[in-house]
């Protein structure tokens, strides 16, 4: 899977993580590149990828930064959580780019938002939202994991992807069988 803040490719199986540098601790190297962040509640982030065939999705939105202690030197210094600078919202949109398959708010600041087994009907390329609701800058991480959805056919009993004289032959051998 190709992943940027415009496209990418999310084969069936495939995964990607964005903003993982910040989940590594507070001091950034010199190679570290891999931030985004919400910087107030009028700020969006969309994100697009492709699938090639109809799939579910997982995703998750944890929320980064760290705690540590602030103040003036020799003053107090009471606990900073940079976790819960702002509360994340995580919305999926379909092909279209409005229609809403699903919706993440259920947590207060500084707790991770997700979806799993969020429909995506066929191919094509579909749309990640991340926003914010105060005027905080909050760094976050935003992981997508794509799996084939198993498409069932109507009256495919020997599950070979088609309905046939086969699927008759097993129907009838198995009717009214125990577990069947």
């Amino acid at each position: 899977m190709t992943w940027s803040k415009g496209s990418c490719d999310a084969p069936a199986g495939g995964s990607k993580s964005i903003g993982t540098t910040a989940a590594s601790g507070q001091a950034v190297g010199a190679d570290e590149i891999d931030f985004v962040s919400i910087a107030n509640s009028n700020d969006f982030d969309f994100f697009s990828f492709t699938v090639n065939s109809a799939s579910l999705l997982d995703v998750s939105l944890t929320p980064l930064g760290g705690v540590f202690m602030q103040g003036v030197e020799g003053g107090a210094q009471p606990s900073f959580d940079a976790n819960a600078r702002n509360d994340l919202t995580l919305s999926i949109y379909g092909t279209n780019g409005t229609t809403l398959l699903g919706t993440a708010n259920n947590t207060a600041a500084g707790f991770a938002e997700s979806l799993a087994d969020v429909s995506l009907p066929a191919a094509g390329q579909y749309y990640v939202r991340v926003s914010g609701s105060t005027a905080n800058v909050q760094l976050y991480q935003l992981q997508l994991s794509v799996a084939s959805a198993v498409v069932t056919q109507p009256g495919d009993f020997d599950g070979d992807g088609d309905a046939d004289g086969n699927d008759l032959l097993v129907w009838q051998r198995t009717f009214g069988a125990s577990g069947a």
